[in-house]
């Protein structure tokens, strides 16, 4: 493997005395007997579209006598987002194609590796492909937010009620937020899960008020909020979380005791923590927030 590589995925084999297979950062795979190691090359796939780079492959399988990798490539419109691409070096040379769905950027907490397609599934490209349930047939959209590899919350509607968390293995269920329509979700860095939702429809002539919950050991709570409130994205800066943010026609920060408003800046769409405690936030523009409104 070249030395500036990195593993992204590593593949047993079914048997002991079965090679392993190794995807490297560059898209090469390599195969792993003992201490020998073995190029099988890597595909040569041109960028899909206005795509804005080759794809980045973030998993090998064995198909059959073949292999296949699967990721995604970047493209750029009025947001940013992903399409699915693969390869296969069936009948002994590398081939690409662009799957059909289109994986939208939707990891707004930042290096989780969550992303959805069209809103319709949950993908997890680093490791393998996640399928949500399905209700009477088809897939329900979801809402829903990544804490991690391993914490993700879904919610998929009350009729019947579905709320669960993904743990890393199985979804379990908790109690839903007691709302009607539920918009936004976060998990913030004290474990406690917020939704943004309302109680009724609304229509093309009224608008209605957004409420916003908060669910610490399954016990959901109302905050009382401004009647024009509004937001359709939330963050928190780790590690302690001093406030969480929500993000809308205004920004506005919670202290633990009340909600603070602040003039919104640019719209926002995603969001990082930093380890360093600061929370970068981007969209129709890009800041970093170092402390609590002044």
């Amino acid at each position: 493997m070249p030395a500036k590589s990195t593993l992204i995925h590593v593949l047993g084999g079914r048997d002991p005395v079965d090679p392993v297979l190794a995807l490297s950062s560059d898209n090469e795979v390599s195969e792993i007997r003992g201490d020998r190691v073995r190029s099988l090359g890597r595909p040569s796939c041109p960028k899909p579209g206005d795509s804005e780079g080759p794809p980045h492959f973030r998993m090998v399988a064995r198909v059959g006598d073949h292999l296949e990798l699967h990721g995604s490539a970047s493209r750029m419109g009025r947001t940013e987002f992903f399409v699915g691409v693969t390869a296969s070096n069936a009948n002994g040379r590398w081939t690409c194609a662009v799957d059909g769905a289109r994986v939208d950027f939707a990891d707004r907490n930042g290096g989780t590796g969550w992303y959805g397609a069209d809103g319709f599934m949950v993908i997890d490209i680093r490791h393998l492909t996640r399928e949500i349930p399905r209700f009477y047939g088809y897939t329900a959209r979801p809402t829903w937010t990544a804490a991690s590899e391993v914490s993700v919350w879904m919610w998929l509607g009350n009729d019947p009620p579905w709320f669960r968390h993904f743990n890393g293995t199985v979804w379990e269920a908790f109690p839903p937020p007691p709302l009607l329509e539920v918009s936004v979700l976060f998990q913030d860095e004290r474990d406690a899960i917020w939704a943004i939702g309302e109680n009724a429809k609304p229509t093309s002539e009224t608008k209605v008020p957004q409420l916003l919950a908060k669910m610490v050991d399954q016990q959901w709570r109302f905050v009382s909020v401004p009647a024009d409130f509004d937001a359709d994205a939330m963050a928190a800066a780790k590690p302690s979380a001093d406030y969480v943010w929500f993000f809308g026609t205004h920004w506005w920060a919670w202290d633990g005791k009340a909600l603070h408003r602040m003039d919104a800046l640019f719209k926002v769409r995603a969001s990082w923590a930093s380890p360093t405690g600061s929370l970068w936030i981007a969209g129709d523009g890009l800041a970093e927030i170092t402390r609590g409104p002044q």
